[in-house]
């Protein structure tokens, strides 16, 4: 359980989940590339927190990676 945003847990958790948010985003952008690349037209939409510092430590998204 962490109580709020401010703890070192929250920190350690937060940098764990935005790992692998980063990493499955990256998976997903490859494979659309190899889709255009194989002449496929596939677009991807994202719906990113508006504010860089805040995206990462409320929404586990390091869309600036």
């Amino acid at each position: 359980e962490i109580p709020d945003t401010e703890t070192d847990a929250w920190k350690r958790f937060t940098a764990w989940r935005t790992a692998h948010v980063t990493d499955y985003v990256r998976k997903v952008r490859e494979l659309i590339l190899d889709y255009r690349k194989n002449g496929r037209n596939v677009l991807l939409s994202t719906a990113v927190f508006g504010v860089p510092d805040e995206a990462v430590r409320l929404k586990c998204q390091d869309w600036c990676t």
